[in-house]
């Protein structure tokens, strides 16, 4: 095994996204002015956090998740060529799928956990 290979372990039963996404083409992010990415991952360490899926959402109301293969990674810098990004923790993603072989640096990435800094610095800044 490679230290590539250990970047794409196989599924993980217990890291499958929530059950409201589906698996989707990522496709369907295509020509869509905002998308909504989020890394589902092995763990909180972004630094040594396997990557396991690309959970997406589009402002043309398509949804669902890709299985991080290197076919999948090789794509989305193309795919998200154009659309603002909008991700919860954009260090942590950004820096998961960097690792990974994606970057996503030149589009613009409106960060949901900053704003919830700046809107309240007192109220907790996870998803819920």
């Amino acid at each position: 095994m490679t230290a590539q290979d250990s970047l794409f372990p196989p599924a993980l039963p217990d890291k499958t996204p929530e059950p409201h996404y589906v698996e989707a083409s990522l496709d369907a992010v295509a020509e869509a002015p905002r998308v909504a990415i989020d890394c589902e991952t092995t763990g909180p360490q972004p630094m040594t956090a396997a990557l396991t899926h690309v959970a997406f959402a589009t402002t043309t109301r398509r949804s669902g998740f890709a299985h991080a293969t290197q076919d999948a990674l090789a794509r989305l810098p193309v795919l998200l060529d154009g659309p603002a990004l909008v991700m919860h923790n954009a260090v942590y993603d950004l820096v998961v799928l960097a690792r990974h072989g994606v970057s996503l640096l030149h589009p613009p990435v409106d960060c949901t956990r900053v704003l919830s800094y700046l809107l309240n610095e007192h109220d907790p800044h996870d998803l819920t």
